[in-house]
């Protein structure tokens, strides 16, 4: 039986790797594969379904347009299955991400939702017990990418010199969003009941960006000095103001703020980025768990909000950190079993040890038996309208109905979108392919940057 699956991707940068391997695990077993935006998922509808069609979501929460739009495509005889994201495996608090994330509504639409951890599986269980059937383990195809075995992401070229990376999460404080926008979305996310207290937090997260965000650029500037062997790369968020971190720079420097060691990279994937590094360091990233899972020497820098940042060695921002730069350069092995055992015991259940079986490889063997049995799956006139079409002709179009019927459309959310070429996305199999090791049987065709579609290759 042929399967059909929509993949909704919401961060290109964030999601590509993961939801392609998953997507190339998909087709190389002969199922159909869509890697789709968050935004064009918006205009799917019967006319998308033939035989058995899964729309496999990023994640499900209390947005009011996110239960219309899974209720509809339910309506139109989609199955709908979930793959949660991170935010449950940082969070000390999982009870309330739960009952913040997750209610019967949102849940009595899904067949499936995959989740990262024992933990997070027990709460959703605790707190909806008539849907933990629905819940399974499995890990997070991301999760799987993070791993020391596809160090291969970060490319083939060969580096003459040592790598630090410094990878800060400043968030409120410097988002190309509006502080108001900010708000309204982590409002629009945890529901019309969302507790004061979470703007508060978010006001004080803003402050203590600002403060991160001169701290790091000072202490990029100082080991670009005092290591000139090496490289010193600062990576900010894509949803950041990269011009923010160049006026920072120069504002805390005597120079122009620039070194020739010194680079800010905004052009490659996290992932890359980390298997490439010596060294990351870290402040309320999830790079933090990356560079765990992946064996990358991880320098953590206080004050923590999230367990992302409390693994890792340990330091604040008064301690010698250069001199801890230097022992993670000339000893990594051992800089990293020096923390190994203790991060391992801080995340507790919340990520899978290393293993020979990938997350992705357990989602895909479910969604094969997730069967509506409609007959064998195919792609439709539809799927290559909405795969060809640029998402401002369908904006446009949803406007002209809109208006027509005198009824308002389903908007989506905002996204930071990321484009990717027909060229990156095979060369990212091909680094796939050697974390599999081996060559799967599948081609690839990218339109508009952002929809890939991902099906079986036919042997001639």
């Amino acid at each position: 039986m042929t399967v059909k699956i929509y993949i909704v991707t919401e961060i290109l940068s964030r999601e590509l790797l993961g939801n392609l391997l998953l997507a190339a695990l998909l087709a190389s077993r002969g199922h159909i594969a869509i890697i789709l935006n968050q935004e064009d998922t918006f205009s799917l509808s019967s006319g998308s379904i033939s035989g058995t069609t899964i729309f496999h979501a990023k994640s499900i929460h209390y947005s009011h347009q996110r239960i219309i739009q899974h209720t509809k495509l339910r309506d139109d005889g989609f199955l709908i299955t979930s793959q949660d994201q991170e935010t449950l495996i940082v969070n000390r608090d999982v009870a309330s991400r739960v009952s913040e994330r997750f209610c019967e509504e949102n849940l009595n639409l899904v067949e499936r939702i995959y989740v990262w951890s024992d933990s997070e599986a027990d709460e959703i269980s605790r707190q909806f017990p008539r849907h933990s059937p629905k819940i399974m383990v499995t890990g997070s195809p991301r999760e799987d990418i993070w791993s020391k075995r596809f160090r291969s992401v970060a490319g083939t070229q060969s580096r003459k010199r040592k790598r630090i990376l410094i990878v800060s999460n400043n968030d409120g404080a410097n988002h190309r969003m509006r502080h108001w926008e900010q708000m309204l979305m982590i409002k629009s996310v945890t529901g019309p009941a969302t507790d004061p207290s979470v703007f508060d937090h978010f006001v004080e997260d803003v402050f203590d960006g600002l403060k991160s965000q001169l701290f790091f650029s000072r202490l990029a500037l100082e080991l670009a000095d005092g290591f000139p062997e090496c490289d010193v790369i600062v990576q900010p968020k894509k949803n950041e103001i990269t011009e923010s971190w160049v006026q920072t720079l120069i504002a805390v420097d005597k120079g122009d703020g620039t070194r020739e060691n010194l680079i800010l990279e905004t052009s490659r994937l996290l992932e890359e980025s980390i298997h490439s590094s010596d060294l990351v360091i870290n402040a309320n990233s999830t790079a933090g768990i990356t560079a765990l899972i992946g064996e990358v020497p991880l320098i953590s820098i206080g004050p923590t909000f999230s367990l992302a940042s409390e693994v890792g060695m340990q330091l604040e921002q008064g301690d010698d950190i250069l001199g801890a730069v230097g022992e993670a350069l000339n000893d990594p092995e051992g800089f990293v079993n020096a923390y190994r055992t203790i991060s391992r015991k801080t995340l507790g259940n919340r990520v899978r040890p290393p293993s020979a079986t990938m997350a992705a490889e357990k989602i895909v063997e479910d969604l094969e038996s997730l069967d509506s049995e409609n007959g064998s799956s195919a792609l439709t006139f539809r799927d290559m309208l909405l795969y060809l079409a640029p998402g401002s002709v369908r904006r446009f179009a949803s406007a002209i109905k809109s208006l027509l019927t005198l009824k308002s459309p389903v908007r989506p959310f905002s996204e930071m979108v990321m484009t990717v070429s027909h060229a990156q996305v095979n060369d990212y199999l091909g680094r796939l392919y050697e974390g599999l090791g081996t060559n799967l049987n599948v081609k690839v065709s990218v339109a508009g940057g952002r929809n890939i579609i991902v099906s079986p290759r036919r042997n001639k």
